[in-house]
């Protein structure tokens, strides 16, 4: 049997813990190895989701971490429950919620924008960045790898017209 090192990202803020496993241990092993490196990680039901390489993929607890990719050095991320999503916009108080991981940015920009009193109908004049980067509406929060979000609100810039002199 041998073993193999994975980086599981917890929710707390903190560097990444390196737990070692077996290589052909179960999803339900490795979430117990995770639990006792001291991450809270959810135990009901049969399957669990795992961000594996920034990657959602939905694992059923009796199958082999293999069979869903698991290999040595891989970066773990899961999610229990709802992610703290907090949005800055210039001249406003930030606006906070609580979000499933498969709700879209979409969905956390028309919330934000109410808080902020922008009429939903401009939604598609504004943008959402995440790290300087603009994130499509459709992506889900849980993609983001992280139990909280940091995002601000941005007006688009209008496209520029060509002069024809």
């Amino acid at each position: 049997m041998t073993e193999i090192e994975l980086h599981v990202h917890t929710c707390d803020g903190v560097e990444p813990k390196l737990i070692k496993i077996a290589s052909d241990a179960t999803v339900e092993q490795l979430v117990n190895a995770i639990q006792a490196a001291g991450a809270a990680i959810g135990e009901s039901g049969e399957e669990i989701i795992l961000w594996i390489e920034n990657k959602e993929v939905t694992c059923r607890k009796h199958q082999k971490i293999h069979e869903h990719g698991i290999k040595h050095g891989h970066h773990l991320r899961f999610h229990r429950g709802q992610i703290k999503v907090k949005v800055a916009y210039t001249g406003h108080d930030d606006y906070e919620g609580e979000f499933s991981p498969e709700a879209t940015v979409g969905t956390v920009k028309l919330k934000a924008m109410g808080k902020f009193e922008i009429e939903s109908g401009a939604a598609d004049k504004y943008v959402l960045q995440h790290d300087n980067v603009n994130i499509d509406d459709k992506v889900k929060i849980g993609a983001l790898g992280k139990c909280e979000v940091k995002l601000v609100l941005l007006l688009k810039k209008p496209q520029e017209k060509g002069y024809a002199g």
